[in-house]
């Protein structure tokens, strides 16, 4: 569904992304990934799973 420009609600919206830098994000590190795994571990109070 699409919004009338006529429409007096839409007139003075700001877009969500406005100002921000629109396109492909730098991938993650291995750091980042394994802070990710290591607190999903202890937040899950589980063991790394073997397989």
């Amino acid at each position: 569904m699409t919004y009338s420009h006529l429409d007096p609600a839409m007139q003075n919206r700001v877009a969500w992304n406005a100002g921000q830098t629109v396109g492909t994000k730098q991938p993650l590190t291995q750091k980042q990934i394994w802070a990710i795994r290591s607190s999903l571990i202890a937040k899950s109070g589980c063991c790394w799973p073997e397989s």
